[in-house]
C-alpha cells in the first residue's frame, strides 16, 4: 500500500495554514522551535508484521520470521526504525514473556512473544544509522514522546473494579506502578447499563516513572536539554542502561481515547509546555508564538475506553463521568485541544492497516475525522519505513517553513579580467511530501557604472540552481581522478557525478586513501618521508568512479543487495533526471555550509616555489602520471574561477563562477588544461563529488521532504605543499640538503567535515578543475558528528626517542627535519553523562588556572563541569569526539591524535592555527570544546608524539557546571605589539535562537608564556584583554570577523517580550571593537562604530538601523567593494618609439570597505535576491606602505 492522502495536498495546506494565520507571516527566523508530542501506538498488535491478514484469533501466523538469512520486520522494528534510524543489517529474536525480564511484569505471561529488535540481541554485531526522523529533525523539532498505558486496572486485577476498591490502598500506589502499567493522568470513573456501582480505571499514557515506554517531556530551550530529551525518547524506544531505559516491549490494548485525553492533561499541566504565568515559575514563556502539534501513530481501532461490547458505556446517552463513559470520544477530545488553543494541529498516521475491508474502511473513516478536526483535514496512511518517514517528514516540515540562511556570504575578491560578485546561499524548507527540500546558490554581480560599483539586478543567468534545473548535458572534459585512474563519464545524464569505490562495497563508511603515499614515494627525495599506517583501518589505492546506474547495488543498499531497480530510482534522483520528481529542484538544500570561491592566482607570496607553481614553472604534479608538467605546466594565473558549494543531497559541487567565451581555454591560447570551462556560462556545474560515506544512505532521500543531512559543513580551501624538507647538521661543522628546503608539490585542496551529516571528511585536490582528484575520506570510531571545522597548515616534523621534550619516541618515520601539508579536525559531538554530572577537576591541563583580568585579578576557572561518555565511561561512548586529529594531507594517514585522557569534552567547535597562511609554518592551535574550555594545542616540538593540548581559559568561569554554550565558530588569531598571540572566540548557537537563558559572551586574550632552557612552554597564563558578557538569549550568528585590528561580528536575539512572554521578534545586533583593550582604561572596549547620532559605540541595533529589527543577521564580514578607475586617452610621444596612445587614470572610486551579511526573515528583499544582504560602509583601517626595493635607474 502506497503513501495515500485523500486530498490535493499543497491547496489544502495553504487553506488550513491561512485559517491558522500562519501562510502569509514571514518565517521566524529565531527558529523557535515547535513542540511534537509523539503518540506512538505500543499495542501488542505492533508485534505482527505489516500487511498480514490474521486467519486465527491468536494471529501468531503474522509473527515475524527470525532466523539466520530471513529475518522479518514487525510493525514494531518498522516504526522504532523510522523514528531512531536504521539497524544494518537488521535482525530479530522471538523471547517468550516468562520469567527473567518478565518475572512480575505487567507483560508476564502474554501469549504473544516479545520480538527482539537488534540492540537487544546480546549478540548483535551490526550497527545503526543516525536516519531517524528523531536524529535528522533533531535541531529543527522539540519532541515529546507518549505510549500506551494498555491496563485500565492492575494486570493481577479484571478490567471492571469498583471505585471505591480503585480509591483504597494500595490500589492507588500500584496503579502507578508496573501492575497498572505505570499510568499517567486522572483516575477515571465510569458506568454502563446494568452496572450495580460506579467503576474506575486509569488506562492510555504511562508516567514519565515507567523504565519501558515512559513519557518524555519536550524538556527546555537550552541545546543540552534538547539533545538530552531527544536520547531521552531514542531511549525510551530502544533502551539505554545507562538513562536507566529498557527497550520498549509493545502490549496490550489499544486505548487511543484514554491517550488523547492524558494528552490534553499533559499538554494542562506539564511545566515545559504550559503558558508561563510569572517569573520565576514554571511555564513556557514562547507559548503564544511556539507551535504545538501531535502526531498519533496507529495501527488500528481504538478500544480500552469502555465503548462497544460488552459493557457499552455509550448507551447510557455519551456522558463522561460517574454516569457514563470514563473518555470523551476520541474527536471530541481533539477537537477541544484545537478549539482552546492547546494544539495547532493534530495529525493522524494509519500504519499498516489491514484485516476485514469494512473494518479497516470504518478505522479509515474513524482517522480520517480525527485529523480533519485535528486541522490536518486527512489522515496519511501508510504500509511500509519509506512511507512513513514519507508521512513524518512532511508533518514536520509544516511545522517551520520558509526560505533563510544559515550561511555566511562570500565574495570573489578582485581579479584582474573577471566582474567581482557576492553569492548568497541559503535552502527552501520542503512543504509536502512531493517537494524535496532544495537549495538557493545565487550571485549578485557589481559593476563599474559611472565610475561608481553598482550591485546589479539578479537575474536567472544569476541563480546557479536554476542553472543547474536547466543544464541539459554534461561540461566535457572533466576528468576526475583517483590512485591513477580516471572517471570515464559515459554518457547519458546532464550532470559529471562521482564517487569512490572501494572493492569491497562494506567500506564505504572506511578510512578511504587514494594513493598518496605513491605520489611521495616516486619523487625519489631523500629528504621527504613517508607516515607509517596508523591503524589497520586504512584502506589505500582507492579508485573513483562514475555515479551511475552502472554502480552495484551493493554500494548503495549493503553487501549482497540485487536491487538494480531501486539503484536506478536513486541516482536518477541524485541527477534530478526527468520523472525524478526532482528534475526542477536538482541543488539540495545549502544549510550549515557556507560556499568556497577559488580564484586563478594572480598574486605572488614570498616564497618562490609558490609562485613558480602558480605560473606552471615547477612544483606541479597531474593526477594523470601519463601527462608530464615539469616543461610545461598548468596555467594557474589563468584558471577558471570556480565556486564549490555542498549540499544535503550529499553532494560537493564545482560551479563556474564566470561566464568564458568559446576561445578562453583552448591548445591555441596553450589554456587547454582547462577547456572544461571552455564556451560555458556562469552557474555551470562541472561536476558533482558524493562521498562515498554518504552512498549506503541516499535511499534516505527519496522519502518525500524528509529533511537529511549530508554534506552541511562548510567547504574549506587551503593552497597547501605537501612535505619539504630541511637542512640538517652534518656533524662537522657544515649543513647538509639545501637550506631554503626543498619543495615538492604545492596543491590547491578542498576538505570538509559534515556536521551532522556523519562522523567523518573529506579531502580532494582542486588544483585543476577540470581534474579533480580524490585524496582521502577519513573516519575514526570516536569521531562524533564532526561539527568542528578542520583546518590545515604546514607544521614541522622530525622523529627522534626520545623525543626534544624528553618523551619516549614513536617509529623514526619522518628524518630529516621537514615540514608536512596537516589538516587538523576537531573531534565532533559527544554524548554527555548527565547521570554522572558534574564531574571535578582539581588541578592539571584540563583546568586553566593562569588567567587574570586586564586589572590583573585571577580568574578563578569552574572545578566542576559535566562529565561526558567515553571508552572508559560506563556506559561507554565509541563516538565520543574527544580527540584531536592530525591527518597528513597527501597521505591521509594519522600523524597525531590527542584522545580522551587529554580532553574532558568533545571538541565541537572549529580550530584555527598560528601562523595558518599560505607558505608559513604553524607551531600552535587554538579551539574550544563543548563545556566553553578554549584550548591551546602545542605543535612546536618537531615530534609527534610532543603535541598536546591545555586549557588556557575557562569563558564561563563563575558560572554553573553546565550554564556553557558551545561555539561552532572558528578563533580569530593575531598579534599584539610585542609580539603575543591573541585570541578572540566567543559562543553562540545558529541553531537554537529561541533559548532565552542561553548565556553567550566574546573574549579578546592575550597569551602569557613562559619558556623552559630547550625553548618550549614551561608555563602557560593569559590576560583577558575584554570579555563582551551578551544579553540572556543572545547569540553569536557567525565567526569572528579580525580586520587591520579591528573585529566585527553579529549577534541576534529574540527580544521585544518580557520573561513571561517572549514571543515578540527581537533582532540583531552588529559588533565593532578594537582587538585589544583601551590603554587608558584596561578591561574597557573601544568602540569602532557611531550610532544614529553620531556617537561612539561598541554595537548598533536597529534604533540605528531599522533592518535589524525582526531579523536574523547570519555570516557578517567584512569585504572591499570594486575599484573603478574612470580613465583617459591620452597620446605620448617617445624619442625611441614615437607616438602612442594611451589610456591614463584619471578618476577613481578609490579604496571602500563594507560589512555585508545574510539577513534571513528579512520584510524588504531587493534585487532579485531571494535572501536580502546587508550592508554598511566601515572606515579603512589605517595602512602603510614597505619599500621590498628599489629600482634601477637608467641614463
Amino acid at each position: 500500500m502506497g503513501l495515500r492522502l485523500y486530498i490535493a495536498w499543497a491547496l489544502c495546506l495553504m487553506v488550513s495554514l491561512g485559517v491558522a494565520g500562519r501562510a502569509s507571516a514571514q518565517p521566524d527566523i529565531r527558529n523557535i522551535r515547535p513542540h511534537v508530542v509523539l503518540l506512538v501506538d505500543t499495542s501488542g498488535s505492533m508485534e505482527r508484521k505489516p500487511n498480514c491478514i490474521c486467519s486465527t484469533p491468536a494471529c501468531l501466523e503474522c509473527l515475524p520470521v527470525c532466523s539466520p538469512g530471513n529475518y522479518e520486520q514487525n510493525r514494531w522494528a518498522v516504526v522504532a526504525q523510522a523514528l531512531t534510524g536504521e539497524f544494518s543489517p537488521f535482525e530479530c529474536n522471538p523471547d517468550t514473556r516468562i520469567g527473567g525480564i518478565y518475572a512480575g511484569q505487567y507483560d508476564e505471561g502474554d501469549f504473544l512473544p516479545h520480538v527482539q529488535l537488534p540492540q537487544e540481541i546480546g549478540t548483535y554485531a551490526g550497527s545503526q544509522s543516525g536516519n531517524g526522523i528523531l536524529d535528522i529533525y533533531l535541531e529543527r523539532i522539540k519532541f515529546g514522546l507518549m505510549t500506551f498505558d494498555a491496563i485500565g486496572t492492575l494486570s493481577d486485577q479484571p478490567p471492571l473494579v469498583p471505585q471505591t476498591t480503585f480509591q483504597t490502598a494500595p490500589f492507588p500506589a500500584d496503579s502507578l506502578g508496573t501492575k497498572g502499567m505505570y499510568s499517567y493522568g486522572g483516575n477515571k470513573p465510569f458506568s454502563f447499563p446494568g452496572a450495580l456501582t460506579t467503576y474506575m480505571l486509569n488506562n492510555g499514557a504511562r508516567s514519565a516513572s515507567a523504565p519501558e515506554g515512559g513519557l518524555v517531556s519536550v524538556g527546555a530551550d537550552s541545546t543540552a536539554a534538547t539533545t538530552a530529551t531527544n536520547a531521552a525518547i531514542q531511549a525510551t524506544i530502544l533502551g539505554d542502561a545507562g538513562l536507566g531505559k529498557n527497550p520498549l516491549r509493545p502490549f496490550g490494548a489499544t486505548p487511543t481515547a484514554a491517550l488523547v485525553d492524558d494528552l490534553q492533561f499533559f499538554l494542562q499541566n506539564d511545566a515545559d509546555i504550559t503558558q508561563k504565568a510569572f517569573d520565576p515559575g514554571p511555564g513556557d514563556p514562547y507559548y503564544g508564538c511556539r507551535g504545538r502539534s501531535a502526531v498519533l501513530i496507529t495501527d488500528g481501532f481504538p478500544n480500552g475506553d469502555m465503548r462497544g461490547s460488552p459493557v457499552n458505556c455509550e448507551a447510557l446517552g455519551q456522558p463522561v463521568g460517574a454516569t457514563g463513559c470514563p473518555y470523551d470520544e476520541v474527536a471530541n477530545t481533539v477537537s477541544s485541544m484545537i478549539s482552546s488553543g492547546e494544539l495547532d494541529n493534530f495529525y493522524v498516521i494509519g500504519f499498516a492497516l489491514d484485516g476485514d475491508p469494512a473494518q479497516v474502511a470504518s478505522v479509515e473513516a474513524l482517522l480520517n475525522d480525527l485529523a480533519s478536526v485535528g486541522d490536518t483535514d486527512e489522515a496519511f496512511f501508510v504500509a511500509d519505513r519509506a512511507d512513513l518517514v514519507t508521512a513524518l517528514s512532511t508533518i514536520l516540515n509544516e511545522q517551520n517553513r520558509g526560505a533563510t540562511s544559515r550561511t555566511a556570504p562570500v565574495v570573489t575578491g578582485l581579479t584582474p579580467g573577471l566582474v567581482q560578485a557576492e553569492f548568497v546561499s541559503g535552502f527552501n524548507a520542503s512543504f509536502d511530501a512531493d517537494d524535496p527540500w532544495d537549495g538557493i546558490l545565487e550571485r549578485r554581480r557589481i559593476e563599474c557604472v559611472s565610475g561608481v560599483p553598482v550591485p546589479q539586478t539578479v537575474e536567472d543567468s544569476d541563480r546557479f540552481h536554476l542553472v543547474l534545473n536547466a543544464q541539459s548535458a554534461a561540461p566535457t572534459d572533466v576528468q576526475p581522478w583517483g590512485s591513477e585512474i580516471p572517471v570515464s563519464f559515459t554518457g547519458g545524464f546532464s550532470r559529471n557525478l562521482w564517487t569512490v569505490l572501494p572493492s569491497d562495497p562494506a567500506d564505504v563508511n572506511g578510512h578511504l586513501i587514494g594513493n598518496g603515499k605513491d605520489k611521495l614515494t616516486t619523487l625519489s627525495d631523500s629528504g621527504i618521508d613517508v607516515p607509517n599506517d596508523f591503524t589497520a583501518n586504512e584502506i589505500r589505492n582507492v579508485p573513483p568512479g562514475e555515479f551511475s546506474r552502472a554502480i552495484s547495488p551493493e554500494y548503495l543498499f549493503g553487501p549482497g543487495s540485487i536491487d538494480t531497480a531501486q539503484r536506478d530510482t536513486v541516482v536518477d534522483w541524485i541527477h534530478g533526471v526527468a520523472g525524478s520528481g526532482r528534475e526542477d529542484e536538482r541543488l539540495g538544500d545549502i544549510y550549515h555550509s557556507t560556499p568556497a570561491i577559488v580564484p586563478p592566482l594572480v598574486d605572488d607570496l614570498e616564497d618562490r616555489s609558490f609562485n613558480d607553481w602558480r605560473l606552471g614553472l615547477a612544483h606541479q604534479q597531474s593526477p594523470d602520471p601519463l601527462e608530464d608538467l615539469s616543461s610545461d605546466g598548468w596555467q594557474l594565473n589563468r584558471r577558471p574561477r570556480v565556486i564549490y558549494a555542498s549540499s544535503n543531497d550529499g553532494v560537493i559541487h564545482a560551479f563556474l563562477a564566470d561566464d568564458y567565451a568559446s576561445g578562453e581555454f583552448t591548445i591555441g591560447n596553450n589554456l587547454d588544461e582547462f577547456a572544461c570551462a571552455n564556451n560555458k556560462a556562469a552557474g555551470t556545474e562541472l561536476w558533482g563529488f558524493i562521498p562515498p560515506m554518504f552512498l549506503d544512505d541516499l535511499d534516505d532521500l527519496l522519502s518525500g521532504g524528509s529533511k537529511q543531512w549530508f554534506a552541511d559543513g562548510s567547504v574549506v580551501v587551503r593552497d597547501l605543499y605537501d612535505v619539504r624538507s630541511f637542512s640538517e647538521d652534518d656533524g662537522g661543522g657544515g649543513v647538509t640538503g639545501s637550506p631554503s628546503g626543498r619543495t615538492n608539490v604545492w596543491r590547491t585542496v578542498l576538505f570538509m567535515s559534515f556536521r551532522n551529516g556523519s562522523n567523518g571528511m573529506i579531502a580532494l585536490d582542486v588544483t585543476n578543475p577540470c581534474k579533480p582528484e580524490f585524496l582521502w575520506q577519513f573516519t575514526d570510531r570516536n569521531l562524533g558528528d564532526t561539527y568542528g571545522q578542520p583546518t590545515a597548515a604546514q607544521i614541522f616534523v622530525e622523529d627522534k626517542d626520545p623525543t626534544p621534550r624528553g618523551n619516549s619516541g614513536g617509529p623514526i618515520v619522518f628524518s630529516p627535519r621537514q615540514s608536512r601539508g596537516v589538516v587538523i579536525l576537531p573531534g565532533g559531538q559527544g554524548v554527555e553523562d548527565a547521570g554522572a554530572s558534574p564531574c571535578t577537576f582539581a588541578s592539571g591541563p584540563e583546568l586553566p588556572e593562569g588567567m587574570e583580568t586586564a586589572t590583573a585579578t585571577a580568574i578563578t576557572p569552574r572545578s566542576d563541569r559535566r562529565c561526558w561518555r567515553g571508552e572508559s565511561s560506563v556506559p561507554a561512548a565509541l563516538q565520543h569526539g574527544r580527540a584531536l586529529y592530525f591527518i597528513d594531507l597527501i597521505t591521509g594517514t594519522t600523524i597525531r591524535k590527542i584522545g580522551e585522557s587529554t580532553f574532558p569534552a568533545p571538541l565541537n567547535g572549529a580550530v584555527s592555527v598560528f601562523r595558518g597562511d599560505t607558505g608559513t609554518v604553524g607551531s600552535v592551535a587554538y579551539t574550544a570544546d563543548a563545556d566553553g574550555i578554549l584550548w591551546r594545542i602545542d605543535m612546536s616540538s618537531s615530534d609527534p608524539e610532543d603535541w598536546d593540548a591545555e586549557a588556557l581559559h575557562d569563558l564561563y568561569y563563575g558560572e554553573g557546571y553546565n550554564d556553557a554554550e558551545p561555539t561552532y565558530f572558528p578563533p580569530a588569531l593575531t598579534i599584539n605589539s610585542a609580539g603575543e598571540i591573541v585570541i578572540l572566540v566567543g559562543t553562540g548557537n545558529l541553531d537554537v535562537l529561541d533559548d532565552a537563558s542561553a548565556e553567550n559572551r566574546v573574549v579578546s586574550i592575550t597569551e602569557k608564556l613562559t619558556f623552559d632552557g630547550n625553548g618550549f612552554v614551561d608555563q602557560l597564563e593569559g590576560r583577558l584583554n575584554w570579555e563582551i558578557p551578551l544579553d540572556p538569549g543572545e547569540q553569536m550568528t557567525g565567526a569572528l570577523e579580525l580586520f587591520g585590528g579591528q573585529v566585527y561580528f553579529g549577534t541576534f536575539k529574540a527580544g521585544g517580550g518580557t520573561a513571561i512572554d517572549a514571543c515578540p521578534f527581537g533582532g540583531s545586533r552588529i559588533f565593532g571593537v578594537r582587538f585589544l583593550d583601551d590603554p587608558a582604561s584596561p578591561g574597557s572596549l573601544v568602540p569602532l562604530l557611531e550610532d544614529a547620532l553620531g556617537n561612539p559605540t561598541e554595537s548598533l541595533d536597529s534604533s540605528d538601523i531599522p533592518e535589524l529589527e525582526n531579523t536574523l543577521l547570519v555570516g557578517l564580514q567584512v569585504a572591499q567593494q570594486p575599484v573603478c578607475t574612470t580613465t583617459q586617452n591620452v597620446t605620448l610621444t617617445d624619442p625611441f618609439g614615437g607616438t602612442a596612445t594611451l589610456a591614463m587614470p584619471v578618476a577613481s572610486s578609490g579604496r571602500q570597505f563594507k560589512l555585508m551579511a545574510h539577513l534571513s526573515g528579512s520584510t524588504s528583499v531587493s534585487g532579485g535576491l531571494s535572501i536580502q544582504i546587508l550592508e554598511e560602509a566601515i572606515a579603512a583601517p589605517e595602512g602603510f606602505t614597505v619599500v621590498s626595493g628599489m629600482a634601477e635607474t637608467l641614463e
